[in-house]
């Protein structure tokens, strides 16, 4: 796992343990869509891996 990776999946667990602990639904919902977000764009740093190295500008 990259370091990219890694960061992006903590920063997501972080705020599914925020959203789990408000109170306020606005808030829950809030920590709920920056966690989807944070898991996107672990899964785009994951798919750029395979691409490194290898030449291509993709």
């Amino acid at each position: 796992m990259s370091e990219n990776e890694q960061y992006y999946s903590l920063r997501a667990q972080q705020e599914l343990d925020m959203a789990a602990l408000a109170k306020d639904p606005i808030v829950k919902k809030l920590h709920l869509n920056m966690a989807a977000g944070y898991a996107a764009l672990r899964e785009h740093a994951d798919a750029e891996i395979p691409n490194e190295g290898d030449g291509s500008n993709n």
